[in-house]
C-alpha cells in the first residue's frame, strides 16, 4: 500500500511551469512545421472521424454534433462545449480540457488517457467503458454520468465529483482520489486496489461489493453510520467527518 506517502506534485492544467503563451507558441510552431496537411486538418469541419490532433481549438462550440471516432489527441480544447454531442469512441488522449463542457454527451468507449482537465463537466454523460488511465482531473464534475466499466487506473482525480454516478465494474487501481465525492454513486463490482481515498466522501455509499478495499483506505476516508462496508472492515470511530475536513 502507498498511503503514507504525500500526494505527488503534478502539473495541473493552468499551472504549467512554462508560461501559457510560450506553451501555445510551441504548439503552434509544431503545427506549422507539419506543413499544409497539418493546417488543413485543423481547419476541417466537425464531422465523424475528423482529426484535430494537436490542434489549438479553444472556445469552440460543438454542442449536439455527431463526432463518432473523432480524434482530438493532444488538442487544446479549453473553454469548448460538446454538450449533447455523439462522441462515441472519440480519442482525447493527452488533450487539455480546462473548463470544457461535455454535459449529456455520448462518450461510450472514448479514450481520455493522460488528459489534463480542470473544472470541466461531464454531468449526465455516457462514459461507459471509457479509458481515463493516467488522466489528471481536478475539480471535475461527473455527477449522474454512466461510467460503468470505465478505467481510472493510475489517474489523479483530486476533488472530483462522482455524485450519483454509475461506476459498476470501474477500475480505480492505484488511483488518487483525495477529497473526491462518491455520495449516491453505484460502485458494485468496482475495484479500489491501492486507491488513495484521503477524505473521499463515502457518506451512505454501499461499498459491500467493492473489490480490494482495505481498512487503511477506510481509515482516511469520510463516511457516515449509513455507509455500508465490505465484510471484515469497520467504520472509524471519528466518522462522520467535520464539515471543514
Amino acid at each position: 500500500m502507498r498511503f503514507a506517502r504525500s500526494l505527488p506534485c503534478r502539473r495541473g492544467p493552468g499551472a504549467a511551469s512554462v508560461p501559457r503563451a510560450a506553451r501555445l507558441a510551441v504548439l503552434a510552431a509544431g503545427l506549422l512545421a507539419g506543413g499544409t496537411a497539418a493546417e488543413a486538418a485543423c481547419g476541417d469541419q466537425p464531422r465523424q472521424g475528423m482529426d484535430w490532433s494537436n490542434c489549438l481549438k479553444e472556445r469552440v462550440m460543438l454542442d449536439s454534433s455527431t463526432l463518432v471516432n473523432a480524434k482530438f489527441r493532444g488538442a487544446v480544447l479549453s473553454g469548448s462545449g460538446f454538450d449533447g454531442s455523439d462522441l462515441r469512441q472519440a480519442d482525447f488522449s493527452r488533450a487539455e480540457l480546462v473548463r470544457t463542457s461535455f454535459r449529456k454527451t455520448n462518450m461510450a468507449g472514448a479514450n481520455l488517457e493522460k488528459v489534463l482537465a480542470s473544472r470541466a463537466t461531464f454531468a449526465g454523460a455516457n462514459l461507459s467503458g471509457a479509458r481515463l488511465v493516467k488522466a489528471e482531473f481536478q475539480r471535475v464534475v461527473f455527477d449522474g454520468a454512466d461510467m460503468t466499466g470505465a478505467d481510472f487506473s493510475d489517474g489523479d482525480f483530486h476533488r472530483t465529483s462522482f455524485a450519483g454516478t454509475k461506476l459498476g465494474n470501474a477500475r480505480f487501481v492505484e488511483t488518487l482520489l483525495p477529497r473526491s465525492d462518491f455520495r449516491g454513486a453505484a460502485l458494485a463490482g468496482a475495484t479500489m486496489k491501492g486507491a488513495y481515498l484521503y477524505r473521499a466522501r463515502l457518506d451512505a455509499v454501499d461499498l459491500t461489493k467493492v473489490q480490494d478495499l482495505v481498512q487503511d483506505q477506510i481509515d482516511i476516508a469520510c463516511g457516515t453510520p449509513e455507509t455500508r462496508l465490505p465484510e471484515g472492515l469497520k467504520a472509524p470511530g471519528w466518522w462522520p467527518c467535520n464539515s471543514d475536513d
